[in-house]
Parts: C-alpha cells; structure tokens; sequence
C-alpha cells in the first residue's frame, strides 16, 4: 500500500553553494536546453487556446489596481512576507506625498522565476504555493493571477510552469486567467499589460510575435504599454554599438510590435522585470518626471538578495530602427538613461558582501565539504602514490628528506592540478573576474593539499603504505576546515578587489547568492485612477519576519518580528493623450 503524499512544508532559503544544489542546477540548464531547442511548448500553447485575447478590464469603473511581483518561491519567510502584503489592503505613503489607502490589487502579475532551485511540481508545491495559500486561503472575489516564465520555470522545458499557471487553477485565493506563458492584458482607460515570454534569454517564438501583433492591432491612438519580460537587458549594454542580443530582441519587440504593427497608436509607458533581486528604477535623460520609458527592475518577491553596488549610474541603449515615445524622432543617437533609485542603496549592498565571511565556519553550508574535502584527498593520494614510486617502503623517502618534493610529482597529480585550474579558470571569467585569479585559486588549494601531504610523509613511522593513508586522511580533514577558508577567502578578496578596480560585478553573485540573504524583500503596487494617471508603489520590507521550521495549527510559526513595510519609491506617469481617431482613407 503506497504511503500518502506528505504536506509541503516551510523550506529554507536555497543553499547556492550546497555541491547537490550546484550538481542538479547544471543538469537541469544542459537538460533544459535539449527541452528548449526540441520541445518549445510554447508553439503547442498557441493551438490551445484564445482565452488570453479574452481578458478586458477596460469597463472597469473607478480605481483600479494591481500588482507586481518577481522572483518568488525561495525560502518561506521571503517569499511568505511578500505574499502576505500582496494579499491585503495597505495604507502606503512617500516622502512629500499624503498616505494613501490602497487595495489589494484584482489582478496579480508574476514576472518570472517563480521557483527555486529548478522547476518540478514539488518545489512549487514548497516554495511557491503553500506560502501564498496561507497568505491568501480565500477570498470573496478571487483576484486573478498571471505569471511570465524566467529561466529558472524554463529549467523542465515549462511542464511544471504550465501545470500552476496555464490551466486556469488557484493558488491559494489568486486565480490563475492565462492559457500561454505570455499574455495580454487590456486595463482601464487605455493602459495594457503584455508579458512575453523570453525563453531563457532573449528568444522570441513566431506563434508570440503573431500573438502580439495582433494584440498590437486592436490598440487605440494614445494608448500605453506596460511590458513585463523576464530580464533587465538594459543594464547589461556597456557598448551602445555592440549590445547583448537579449537587448537587441526588446527594442525590436518594441519597435516592430508595440509601435509598427499598432501603426504607432500605442506607446512604450514602462517596462517591469526581475531576475536581479534587487529594486533599481533607471529614467530617459532631459525627461518630465512623468515621461513614458522608465526601466524597472523589481526581482524581490522572495529569492535571495543581489548587490546593487554594481550597478552603473547611466547607460546609453541604443534605439529600435524607428524612432519611439523616449525620444524625439529626430534624434539619431543612443537614448541616455540615469539610474534614479535602487534599493537596498549601495552602501548597504556593500556592507551586506561582507556577510561571506561568516560561511568561514563549517555550520554554514554544510555539505561543502563533500567537494573540498575529497579533492584533497585525491590530491594526497596522487602525491603519496608517486613518492612509493620512487621509494617502495617510504624509508628512502624520509632519508631523502626535502628531494621528496620532486618526488612527490606524477603526471597524473600534474593533471589533476590542470583540470583544477581549467575549471577554476572558466568559473572566474563566467563571474566576470580575470581568469589568472581562478588559477591562483586552484594553486592555492593545490600548494596546501600537496605541503600537507609531503609533511606527513616525512613523519618517520614505519607503516608502509598506512603512511599514505594516513596523509590522505590527514589532508581530507584539511580541505574540509582549511580548504574552505581558502575558497570563502577568495570570493572575498576577488569581490573586493574588483570592487576597488571599478568592477564590482567580479563573484558579486556567488557572493550574495552564497549568503542566501531573505531581506530587503519588495513587490509594486499599481493604481490606475479615474482620470486614466498611472501610480506605482514600491513597498519594501528591509528585514523579514522568522518563522519556524513547522506549521502550528496550519499557520505560521513566527518566531521574530520583521520590519514594517515601507515605501522606498514612488512615481506617478501622465495620463494616455488620447489622440483623435484616425479617419478611413476614402
């Protein structure tokens, strides 16, 4: 008889730097693009079904509101704190402005990763799910729910994504409208909302583009765009003239579908997304506070804290074919952007890096040592089979004294250190350092496995080959204590030296990500108002409550009181001008 299902529990934050964790991750990205290259369900989606077309909330009278939210489904405190706040009326103020009353928002937009580690119905069922069900059981008038892919929902070819969000389900009292991992919303007074679906970087399929130009087609003169994707390409284009392809795939979306295929009637107002879990709001240069093209990265509804002290101060994007809303048609040049807010601030993103250092000690992720730890002893191994080589009973080996330490060099030692190096190499450059530091970390290691082993063989015990042993064993519990000092001290010193070098991007997210930090946790509250103005809130919580490891009662088990909510950025957009309609061509 087979043992019923187990009731999901509180998990905690992911362990990034866990070897399991790393393991699974990178099986999952090499599975996931077999999935994206010969199973793109997406192009199966566009048969299915019309429904999203369907979804009009243009009637709707009075105030309307909504809400955005990006990378959930981490640790339970996270990403409970942020569904907590979703799910009921806030009273929200800012700095020079009156509080506000506002209300839950009758629609909820996910912009992508909503799961963490890689994507399966059990980790859903964790880390997404069960908090939002215990923040929102039920409600009178179930708001509706509709969620954007990121690459991590990508990692099982999106089975897990389409069976949460595109077949028209609950999760908790949210109910789940869309039929496709992209939609189109049409809001009151002439907004719209459009999730696209960028696969795991910048990939567009045919059956989309069709989608949204046809969405494109039925805008009216003057309305504005609200685009969620699933990545903050602009902060990523360092040579105007030489962009990364995720951004040469947004402005063309902007340019051949937003503005072309609308026959210009509809205008870019804002784009929201996440992947970075941080808040960070960049404007068009020269602008009115109110102007239409404003850049917002809004990626913390639970997954562990990123730096922001990284982050250029500017950027110039360079612009689709035709001219758009940010500038005049006349301008021939990159559009200059000003980053005008990021949260949490630099100073304390900065300090924040600090918090590795702590993983020095063996409590915190524990399972590192089932990677450190057998490398070493490998390494002794290796060394102590090419000194019984040379001196079959380790008399000899001792009698020679320091001629051991060429001795102790085989080739297959050699080739292990060369291994270790290459892939030290390449981890360091895919983190942005130079790869000669991965190098000198791998030597490092290297030089500590290989002097501890050379010293015990030189202790004069007559125990054959039990010396070898023993060195393996000795150097093991090395790389389990030691070793780890070397690689936290390495992430450390690499960060902040590119920090001093104007580079503080070098291992910043290994940084962070090892940290599994669950504060500084945020999501945007959105009011359209009668007279068609668009307001945006950016509520924060800097410090998370704690919870137990257990449910008490089906609640909840608080066990520290986090911060109140606060309102770290405010911002209000014009009005759509509405334009007078075109007359048919007689």
């Amino acid at each position: 008889m087979s043992k019923p299902p187990s009731q999901p529990s509180p998990q905690p934050m992911v362990e990034w730097l866990a070897p399991r964790v790393l393991l699974h991750s990178a099986q999952e990205v090499v599975l996931s693009g077999l999935f994206a290259n010969f199973a793109d369900k997406r192009e199966t989606m566009a048969g299915l079904s019309d429904e999203p077309f369907r979804y009009d909330q243009s009637a709707t009278e009075g105030d309307f509101w909504f809400d955005y939210a990006s990378d959930v489904g981490d640790g339970f405190d996270a990403t409970y704190a942020i569904a907590e706040l979703l799910a009921q009326p806030l009273t929200l103020g800012h700095e020079g402005t009156e509080p506000a009353k506002t209300e839950r928002g009758r629609l909820l937009v996910l912009g992508g990763d909503q799961v963490y580690p890689t994507a399966n119905w059990q980790a859903y069922e964790e880390r997404f799910r069960l908090p939002y069900g215990l923040a929102l059981p039920d409600a009178e008038r179930p708001p509706h729910l509709f969620a954007i892919p990121g690459n991590h929902d990508w990692y099982d070819g999106l089975t897990a994504f389409t069976r949460v969000f595109c077949q028209r389900g609950h999760v908790g009292g949210w109910q789940s409208r869309q039929a496709r991992s992209y939609f189109a919303l049409k809001l009151p007074r002439g907004w719209w909302l459009w999730g696209i679906d960028i696969q795991f970087d910048a990939y567009i399929d045919g059956p989309q583009i069709e989608y949204f130009k046809a969405i494109a087609r039925q805008t009216t003169p003057g309305d504005q765009v609200i685009l969620a994707t699933a990545k903050p390409s602009w902060v990523h284009v360092e040579d105007p003239q030489n962009p990364p392809q995720s951004w040469k795939s947004l402005a063309w979306f902007e340019e051949e579908v937003i503005c072309k295929a609308s026959e210009d009637r509809a205008k870019l107002a804002l784009t929201l997304t996440g992947d970075l879990h941080h808040y960070s709001r960049y404007e068009p240069v020269d602008r009115e506070p109110d102007s239409l093209g404003a850049k917002v990265t809004a990626g913390g509804g639970g997954a562990y804290l990123s730096p922001t002290h990284w982050l250029p101060e500017a950027r110039e994007l360079p612009k689709a074919k035709r001219a758009n809303t940010p500038v005049d048609a006349s301008s021939t040049g990159p559009i200059p952007y000003e980053r005008t807010t990021i949260w949490p601030e630099s100073e304390a993103s900065s300090a924040l890096a600090r918090g590795i250092l702590e993983h020095r000690h063996p409590g915190k992720t524990k399972r590192l040592w089932m990677v450190l730890g057998p490398i070493y002893a490998l390494l002794a191994l290796l060394t102590a089979a090419a000194v019984r080589d040379q001196f079959p009973s380790f008399e000899g080996a001792v009698a020679e004294g320091p001629g051991i330490l060429l001795d102790a060099i085989s080739i297959w030692l050699l080739l292990l250190v060369g291994a270790l190096a290459f892939g030290l190499r390449v981890w360091a450059r895919s983190a942005g350092a130079p790869g000669v530091y991965g190098v000198v970390h791998a030597l490092a290691h290297v030089v500590l496995a290989w002097g501890v082993s050379v010293a015990v063989l030189l202790i004069p015990l007559d125990w054959g080959f039990l010396r070898g042993y023993l060195a393996t064993a000795v150097v093991f519990v090395v790389g389990v204590f030691v070793g780890r000092l070397v690689f936290v001290q390495y992430l450390w010193w690499t960060h902040r030296a590119g920090v001093k070098r104007k580079q503080p991007l070098w291992h910043a997210n290994e940084v962070f990500a090892g940290q599994g930090i669950p504060d500084y946790k945020h999501f945007l509250r959105f009011r359209i108002d009668p007279k068609g103005r668009l307001t945006m809130w950016a509520v924060g919580v800097e410090q998370v409550a704690r919870y137990g490891p257990e449910l008490k009662d089906g609640k909840p088990d608080l066990v520290t009181p986090g911060t109140a909510p606060t309102v770290f950025d405010y911002r209000e957009v014009r009005a759509p001008v509405k334009a007078p309609a075109r007359q048919p061509v007689p």
